[in-house]
């Protein structure tokens, strides 16, 4: 944030301005430290127990879920990570519309928010009615989430491109801001890329899990999984290079004594 000050004869104004770019920061080092303390916790200290699987064979890594939400603290520090990373990734959503709309009709803008803000509502589903809670809701929650992932990174780096690189107004941009753009769209291709191939990769172990029951086969299944995440959070933090032209100023009037 910025302070600035402006003083008249009788009162002065003090502003303060935060930038847009601070909130996709808030968002991936919530996220993305407290899912990584939770994978130390869960290994250091109930590492047989997030190892263990219906199978009952040799494995070498749990899964996220397994991580996150089976003991006790690595649960509470997750929804605690989710809590304070919530806020932040809604403010991400609402720039992430300011930026599409700039080079893209409303109702496609519109329709991408939409798609954003139940990708942040379905992760708080699974994040909050853990797989010991209630299973049936927590898968439920956890495939929407994956689904509704896909699709809006698929599309959202898509639109990006054609709002931020193609388009009219794009071609308004300074070169700093272009390279910056340029930079993310990037980034933001290549973890989407990433994700379907590593969804495409995960399919036969966990089919050999699954119906085989082979050993090491869903550490494997869970390695991928932990890719995914890995690449939806670094998707989200590539906006703090596409966000550094917005900001939210708050003034106040203060009567000079």
């Amino acid at each position: 944030g910025i302070l600035a000050i402006r003083q008249s004869l009788d009162k002065k104004m003090v502003s303060l301005r935060v930038s847009g770019s601070i909130f996709p920061l808030i968002y991936a080092t919530s996220i993305g430290g407290g899912m990584l303390l939770c994978l130390l916790i869960a290994m250091t200290t109930h590492k047989s127990g997030v190892l263990r699987n219906g199978c009952r064979v040799w494995e070498f890594w749990p899964s996220v879920s397994a991580c996150i939400g089976d003991y006790f603290p690595e649960k509470n520090i997750w929804r605690a990570a989710i809590a304070v990373g919530s806020g932040p990734r809604f403010v991400s959503a609402i720039l992430n519309y300011q930026l599409l709309v700039q080079g893209l009709s409303l109702r496609t803008a519109k329709s991408m928010f939409a798609l954003d803000v139940l990708r942040i509502v379905w992760a708080g589903g699974w994040t909050y009615i853990s797989s010991s809670e209630h299973l049936l809701v927590h898968e439920v929650a956890f495939v929407l989430y994956v689904l509704f992932s896909f699709i809006w990174c698929g599309l959202h780096a898509k639109y990006f491109k054609d709002a931020q690189l193609q388009s009219a107004a794009s071609k308004q941009l300074s070169p700093e801001t272009r390279s910056r753009r340029e930079l993310s769209y990037k980034i933001k291709a290549g973890c989407f890329l990433t994700q379907v191939l590593m969804f495409l990769v995960m399919l036969p172990f966990f089919y050999d899990h699954s119906y085989n029951c082979t050993p090491g086969a869903y550490s494997k299944y869970a390695l991928c999984e932990w890719v995914l995440s890995a690449c939806n959070i670094i998707f989200d933090l590539s906006c703090y290079l596409d966000f550094k032209g917005f900001s939210f100023t708050l003034n106040q009037d203060v009567k000079v004594q």
